[in-house]
C-alpha cells in the first residue's frame, strides 16, 4: 500500500472525482486519446502520471507526488528538478519535474534530486 491509497479510496467512495469531472469544462480524454498524445507512466485512481511527447517535463498535483517521483527516478537516471509550475494550461498540476538543464535558471525551482537524494544548495 502506498501512502496515498486511503486518501484516493476515500475520494472515489465520496464521488469527488466524478464531481470534479462534471464541473470541468475542459477537454475530456478517452484512454485511446490519452495514450496517442501522452506517454502514460502510471495510474493510481483517480490520478494518471504522464509525459508529454515533446518534453521531459512531468506535471503533478502535489509537491509530495513530485518529490516522490524525483527521488525514485533520480536513483536510476539523471538529476531531476522540482519546479513550481507557472504553466497556465496546467492549473490542476502546479508542480513539475524536469531533467532539462534549461530549468536550472528558473527562479521557481523547489528542489533538485540526484542518485535518489535531495541535493541541498
Amino acid at each position: 500500500m502506498d501512502n496515498t491509497e486511503d486518501i484516493r479510496r476515500n475520494m472515489i467512495e465520496n464521488g469527488k472525482p466524478l464531481e470534479d469531472f462534471a464541473k470541468d469544462k475542459k477537454r475530456k480524454w478517452t484512454t485511446d486519446e490519452l495514450t496517442q498524445e501522452f506517454e502514460v507512466l502510471g495510474f493510481a485512481a483517480p490520478f494518471v502520471g504522464y509525459r508529454y511527447g515533446w518534453s521531459n517535463v512531468l506535471f503533478f498535483k502535489t509537491e509530495n507526488e513530485a518529490r516522490d517521483y524525483a527521488k525514485r527516478e533520480s536513483a536510476r537516471s539523471e538529476e531531476l528538478f522540482i519546479i513550481k509550475s507557472h504553466f497556465p494550461e496546467y492549473p490542476d498540476a502546479p508542480y513539475c519535474v524536469d531533467n532539462d538543464a534549461f530549468c536550472r535558471n528558473w527562479e521557481w525551482i523547489i528542489a533538485r534530486y540526484q542518485n535518489g537524494r535531495e541535493i541541498k544548495n
